[in-house]
């Protein structure tokens, strides 16, 4: 099973996940997730990170990503924190490498680089040393200030900078690996002036991206193969595209939803990576959604999800019979993160004729049935007369039925009037009503049983 569409960060269930085929899982990993959010990514378990954090210069990012206009303050305590998560998130011989312009005009002059550098040494970071890349847009210069008058006259130099900073007493990393640079990149990249081209802001798809040439220097200068390469910023997947392209494993956060479709458009497009957001998978001998290691951050069961349902939707032609068995699997999910186990997928009760159930989580005297159903209208019928059927061979049986219909509060007023009998309450997959019936399922010691005859697979444990 997937540890993540981003897996729950609450200890190693909260590790990201994200989606790809074969050994692809094993070696790209996009989660969406915030990068102010410790728990995105597990501690000491990157080698390298390299990205582009917002500049703090109003560009107008998509949904969720963050605001690129506050103030100074704010935009410092923001770098603060996200440089504070790469010092945990990496391993002790970490490195960063960070773009951004050396100072910026816009919404206040600010020098850029000398802030990060200097909030970076107090989170802890040690300072290697500051690459200077010329982009080659001085053409696009049209700021002038006073035209050729001291009055006050605009000086905006030409270049960006990429800060080197490293984790640990040394520079020096003990432990060897394999590495894939040649002499001539050597020779050329360690005098630490770069030139080439900036990428289109049209041509990605994105308001503001490096090439890829940026962060294949980075990473193939600072790592080795094999190592886990981050950027906690993904935007449009750069620098997971070369670290995917040379060999490392490639890991992002991203927060907005496009971006994070745009960067596997790209992973297939450009890197052949064949990925699926969602597949079907046999794993400790049940039947599972696999989130693969794709998009999405485990705060809350409900906020799971509603996020990874809405990447299914996004991502594929949706059809009522495969809706509901997508559904099925993520329930499945959030049971497992959560520790709710023993259960049995598509199972029937032995001693329960005529009555197939979605979940069970077996009790010798209060099992608990699971009916999952992404719409209501009158299925909710079936469910009712399997709790009535599970109820007259176990007097204190539970039946739940989930649901994301908006149908749900209508279903329920007719449980709580007596006009539903064989269901306990129905629920809101999506609302935080859903991580309170979990918590109350957390209460009962669930085993296994050979009165359940599962219809598919085996229990899951």
């Amino acid at each position: 099973m997937s540890e993540h569409i981003s897996a729950p960060v609450r200890g190693a269930r909260n590790d990201p996940a994200a989606s790809a085929a074969g050994a692809d899982a094993t070696r790209f990993r996009l989660v969406k997730g915030d990068a102010l959010q410790r728990s995105a990514i597990a501690a000491e378990s990157v080698d390298l990170i390299v990205t582009s954090p917002p500049y703090n210069v109003g560009k107008e990012y998509s949904g969720d990503a963050a605001a690129d206009a506050v103030g100074r303050d704010e935009y410092l305590q923001f770098t603060r924190r996200w440089l504070e998560n790469c010092y945990a998130w990496t391993k002790p011989t970490g490195r960063i490498c960070v773009n951004v312009s050396i100072d910026k005009n816009k919404n206040g002059k600010m020098p850029l680089s000398a802030y990060l550098t200097l909030i970076g040494l107090e989170v802890g970071w040690n300072y290697h040393a500051t690459i200077l890349w010329n982009e080659g847009n001085i053409s696009r210069r049209t700021a002038w200030g006073s035209w050729k008058s001291a009055s006050a006259p605009h000086v905006i130099a030409p270049v960006e900078t990429i800060i080197v900073l490293y984790k640990g007493d040394a520079w020096k990393r003990e432990r060897q690996g394999k590495n894939d640079i040649s002499a001539e990149e050597f020779k050329e990249w360690v005098l630490g002036i770069w030139d080439f081209n900036g990428e289109s802001a049209k041509r990605i798809g994105h308001q503001a991206p490096f090439p890829r040439e940026l962060p294949k220097r980075c990473i193939k200068l600072f790592s080795f193969v094999g190592d886990t390469v981050l950027d906690p910023f993904a935007g449009s997947g750069t620098t997971m595209l070369e670290a995917y392209a040379n060999k490392r494993r490639a890991v992002g956060v991203e927060i907005e939803w496009d971006y994070c479709r745009l960067t596997l458009e790209r992973m297939q497009q450009e890197c052949g990576l064949k990925s699926t957001k969602y597949s079907l998978e046999n794993r400790g001998g049940g039947a599972f959604l696999s989130v693969l290691e794709s998009v999405t951050c485990y705060e809350k069961p409900h906020k799971f999800v509603d996020e990874a349902y809405s990447a299914y939707l996004a991502g594929y032609r949706s059809s009522p019979s495969v809706n509901g068995r997508v559904f099925e699997y993520i329930i499945c999910e959030t049971l497992k993160r959560e520790g709710i186990v023993p259960f049995y997928y598509q199972a029937k009760f032995a001693l329960v004729p005529n009555a197939d159930f979605d979940i069970v989580c077996y009790h010798p005297r209060r099992p608990v049935a699971l009916s999952a159903k992404v719409s209501l209208r009158e299925r909710y019928k079936q469910a009712d007369l399997e709790g009535i059927a599970l109820r007259q061979v176990y007097r204190n049986a539970r039946s739940y039925l989930l649901t994301l219909s908006d149908e749900q509060a209508g279903v329920r007023d007719k449980i709580r009037s007596g006009d539903v009998a064989g269901l306990t309450d129905c629920v809101r997959a999506d609302s935080p009503d859903y991580d309170m019936l979990l918590d109350e399922l957390k209460q009962t010691p669930f085993s296994l049983a050979d009165a359940i005859e599962p219809l598919m697979g085996r229990a899951v444990a």
